[in-house]
């Protein structure tokens, strides 16, 4: 029998046919039990993604095993914009094109003349491909293999988007540049303060306003709501130590700008610089400096010996690293289909 494509959209059966294929393809990988864990959860009907955007998933079937999978997904909030998500293929590019024609015509019929991706829902999900990298995937590196991205350039995707990350063991290198931003912005009156798990659901909507604000020019960035932002990052509230998830405010206890680390799981002594936004209007004061130094100072003091910087886009001002020591050591890329 030759393959077949099947269509659903929540099916639980399904769902597990895919499951079981995650595991298939990343079997080595010690993150695939919460990656299985979260893909089920984003794609669970109850997500309130879905209040918002409609999803039809398409797997490649062979002899009744499933060999490869993708989502077409379609947010109202971003009109003419269609996405590519939960893109799995075993080594076959003839099952790879056959699965994106799929997911492209069901895109195209419904409208959309741009085709992102690989996106999970959104970017606030996982999105993007590794392309190179020096060590194995960590915390919050996509799972993808390495042929995806030779077969969605054959299908006639070009790269949207590139992304880094890095790593630094010297934090000697950050602390003459940044003390100074960090004394100064505390003597005008700006407060850092810590993350309030006491208050976890109103400091929760202090970061998903600053957020909303910050990151609105991100590439494929939608305008989401509360409730979608705490499906997301409700479930890390008892992960969080608040020592390392700082906000600061203006003298008047105005919040515009926050930053938050986590000690990786995966690799001893080594904290993640997960995310960090300063609002426009306060971009010229150095609190991004302030952030460094504290963050960095923090991490110095609680013996961490490696500090990780995830998915920083190039272009970014950021990713240029003013202060010498570190190491690139992962790059990917985001994808773009213009349709005629």
């Amino acid at each position: 029998m030759g393959n077949k494509i099947i269509e659903y959209t929540h099916e639980d059966e399904c769902v597990d046919k895919y499951m079981d294929l995650l595991r298939q393809l990343y079997n080595s990988d010690l993150r695939i039990n919460n990656h299985v864990l979260e893909t089920k959860k984003l794609l669970y009907h109850e997500n309130p993604f879905f209040n918002y955007a409609t999803i039809k998933n398409f797997i490649v079937a062979k002899n009744d095993i499933i060999i490869a999978h993708a989502s077409a997904i379609i947010d109202k909030r971003n009109l003419g914009v269609g996405m590519i998500g939960f893109f799995d293929c075993i080594h076959d590019i003839k099952v790879s094109n056959m699965l994106l024609h799929s997911a492209i015509e069901y895109l195209k019929q419904n409208g959309c003349k741009i085709i992102r991706g690989p996106i999970n829902l959104s970017i606030w999900h996982d999105y993007r491909f590794i392309e190179t990298l020096k060590r194995k995937p960590t915390i919050f590196d996509p799972f993808n293999k390495e042929y995806y991205i030779d077969f969605w350039k054959d299908y006639g995707f070009k790269i949207a988007e590139k992304y880094v990350s890095a790593v630094r063991s010297d934090f000697n290198f950050v602390f003459p540049y940044t003390k100074n931003a960090y004394e100064e912005n505390l003597k005008k009156g700006f407060k850092i303060r810590e993350f309030s798990k006491k208050n976890s659901k109103e400091d929760l909507k202090i970061i998903y306003g600053l957020s909303k604000q910050i990151f609105e020019e991100s590439w494929n960035q939608v305008d989401i709501s509360f409730e979608e932002f705490f499906f997301i990052y409700e479930p890390f509230i008892d992960k969080i130590n608040p020592y390392f998830f700082e906000i600061i405010e203006t003298n008047d206890s105005k919040p515009v700008a926050f930053s938050f680390a986590i000690p990786n799981p995966l690799i001893k002594n080594q904290l993640i610089l997960k995310t960090m936004g300063v609002l426009k209007e306060y971009q010229r004061q150095k609190l991004a400096a302030t952030f460094m130094y504290s963050q960095h100072l923090k991490a110095k003091e609680r013996g961490f010996t490696e500090c990780y910087y995830p998915l920083i886009r190039r272009s970014n001002n950021i990713e240029k690293f003013p202060y010498q020591g570190y190491e690139i050591i992962t790059n990917y890329v985001s994808f773009e289909l213009s349709l005629k």
